[in-house]
């Protein structure tokens, strides 16, 4: 089978773009819900570079017509000349422009290009729109020109003994060492001038099964042609993104550096090297690959984009900037790099900045539903909740089952205290994700506060039936028990807290308060010790404290309680009536507890015991407790 020699192979494969958006949301107090912070993509796999495939050139439109013409004659049929189209490259109206200029060139050209003419043609007649009638058109001419009307057909190319092609391939691919030594035995009839290059043949023949997205059978057939050709660099280059597509990265990394040792300065190879070096999370060998690439072309905006992300990604953030601006001054309306600023400028807490290239790419994409998202958590962090939630429709809009977007929006109607509002979008989330525990957590919260706590009880158990060590929804739990009377309960889920947390000194405060209205003054005071030794400072453990001292008749240390919250807030007005009443009520001849705090030091009058006790610390606490503020 004869293969016409191309001159130059350019881009093969365009790379789809791939948008960035994490999940994450940092865990708020007990009564108000969690905000969320920026997603790159839905999928919650966390950020994702922008992979931006370079336009088609001319070199690129040649190559694809080639393919296409290889193709046909290769027996395609109708239908996968428009699956070609209908998958790879370019709007019809753009291939018109290219063959209409190409078609003037080949005219144009002394050579007679029988062979082309004959293979467009062929295109012309198998019914496949505009392109394959402009194609037969400009074959026609061809013929015209060389005295030529009459096509012939692919059976004019011939093999003797009947031996076809594709039988043949297969005969010789089991060792490439034989395909000169077999080329140059067999008595090809052949109507062109070429010889039979084989190299060549498994080369485009590689290129066909790439094409029809057969990877693995490409790299094959480029093997073949590298054992002939070692140093083809287009069969290295076409191999390593066959390699990247496939997924192997680290053997596409290794092809694009043998592709670059033949060609230094091919900065299209510099870039997907750099890819797929991001891919791999190696990202300062990506940012050297794609600084090469800049070296040979400046202005190539995709690299500088994918530099920025890159960089982004391992926490340069200003410098990331200065690679997105470098995009934007090259190709100001490229919305993938304006996305991708709005995020960085949103980790480096400037809002107003970040909403701002948001908006931009939305003028550009109206429909890019993780610009309308975060565009929202942009505002949210402005506290703008209203306008937060028209983002948020935006993109409900467009994609009605958007988890997120419910979710977000959720969260923006609790901040706004639309806590109904705020449940059915909750509803929605748990509908479409039954197991995205924050959603049932925030549902929760939102049903607390309208006090329907047995109804919040269940949406924690949903969510701790999914993260059962989620410590919030525990404590959250305990709290709406505790207003539905049941306390045992209750103790039981600050215990849960407290062993995922120890040190959670809320929890030990309320489990201590719980413990007391239960009548269990002694563990409350030692959940009250456990909370003053993790807050010192907490006066209003010391107070409640002291509280449960005087229920037990331990007047002095209930006393030394109050003074401990008193020297934290001398202006607490509970803890002098507290104190006074302790003292009063204590018959002690030693003070020892007291004489040591700084209030007895400061007025002595506050040692004496009994109704002159009581007096004294009424009358010291009115020196601090203004009318006017208590």
């Amino acid at each position: 089978m004869l293969r016409q020699i191309w001159q130059k192979l350019v881009g093969l494969f365009q790379h789809l773009f791939g948008f960035l958006l994490k999940p994450s949301s940092k865990k708020g107090k007990r009564a108000s819900a969690t905000y969320p912070r920026p997603q790159r993509d839905f999928n919650h796999k966390g950020v994702k570079e922008t992979k931006t495939p370079p336009p088609l050139e001319n070199l690129d439109y040649e190559y694809l017509f080639m393919q296409l013409l290889e193709g046909v004659i290769g027996g395609w049929s109708r239908e996968q000349v428009l699956q070609f189209f209908a998958r790879n490259h370019s709007p019809q109206a753009q291939w018109i422009a290219w063959l209409t200029s190409f078609g003037e060139r080949v005219l144009a050209s002394k050579e007679p290009n029988r062979e082309l003419a004959l293979r467009m043609v062929h295109l012309g007649e198998m019914g496949c729109g505009e392109i394959g009638d402009l194609a037969g058109e400009i074959g026609r001419k061809l013929l015209t020109r060389t005295g030529e009307t009459k096509r012939q057909g692919v059976g004019s190319i011939k093999i003797t003994d009947n031996v076809e092609v594709k039988q043949l391939r297969k005969m010789l691919q089991q060792d490439a060492s034989y395909v000169r030594q077999t080329a140059q035995q067999l008595p090809v009839e052949v109507t062109g001038q070429q010889e039979f290059d084989y190299v060549t043949d498994w080369y485009n023949q590689g290129n066909h099964e790439a094409m029809l997205g057969d990877y693995q059978e490409a790299i094959t057939s480029w093997d073949q042609a590298l054992a002939m050709k070692p140093d083809f660099y287009e069969a290295w280059y076409n191999r390593a993104i066959a390699l990247k597509n496939l997924g192997r990265l680290e053997e596409a990394v290794e092809s694009y550096d043998k592709a670059l040792e033949l060609k230094p300065n091919q900065h299209e190879a510099w870039y997907n090297r750099g890819m797929a070096l991001n891919s791999l999370q190696r990202l300062k060998e990506a940012i050297e690959s794609y600084d090469k690439a800049l070296e040979l072309k400046p202005d190539k905006y995709q690299a500088w984009n994918n530099r920025g992300s890159a960089l982004e990604n391992l926490g340069n953030l200003s410098e990331a900037l200065e690679s997105y601006d470098r995009a934007l001054a090259i190709k100001p309306d490229f919305y993938e790099t304006l996305y991708n600023r709005g995020i960085a400028l949103f980790k480096l807490q400037h809002f107003t900045e970040a909403i701002k290239s948001y908006d931009k790419v939305i003028e550009l994409k109206p429909d890019l539903c993780p610009a309308w998202l975060n565009r929202g958590i942009a505002l949210s962090k402005l506290r703008q909740y209203s306008e937060e939630i028209v983002s948020y429709d935006k993109v409900l809009a467009l994609q009605p089952d958007s988890e997120q977007a419910w979710f977000y929006r959720g969260v923006a109607l609790g901040n706004l205290g639309h806590l109904e509002e705020a449940i059915a979008s909750y509803d929605k989330v748990v509908a479409l994700k039954p197991q995205l525990c924050q959603a049932w957590f925030n549902r929760g919260i939102a049903l607390e506060n309208l006090e329907r706590f047995q109804e919040a009880i269940k949406s924690y158990d949903q969510a701790l039936e999914i993260k059962p060590d989620l410590s919030q929804a525990w404590f959250n739990r305990a709290v709406s028990l505790v207003n539905l009377g049941r306390l045992k309960e209750a103790i039981d889920s600050y215990d849960q807290v407290i062993e995922l947390q120890p040190d959670q000194h809320q929890a030990w405060y309320n489990r201590a308060y719980t413990l007391g209205d239960l009548g269990r003054i002694e563990e409350a005071i030692t959940s009250y010790d456990k909370v003053i030794q993790l807050q010192p400072h907490k006066y209003e453990a010391w107070y409640n404290r002291g509280v449960e001292l005087g229920d037990l008749e331990r007047h002095e240390e209930a006393i030394a309680s109050y003074d401990r919250a008193l020297e934290i807030k001398l202006d607490f007005w509970p803890a002098w009536i507290g104190r006074g009443r302790a003292a009063g009520n204590s018959i002690a001849s030693e003070q020892k507890l007291t004489r040591l705090s700084e209030l007895a030091k400061n007025n002595p009058d506050l040692n004496q015991r009994g109704i002159q006790g009581r007096v004294a610390s009424y009358q010291e606490g009115l020196k601090h407790c203004h009318q006017d503020t208590h």
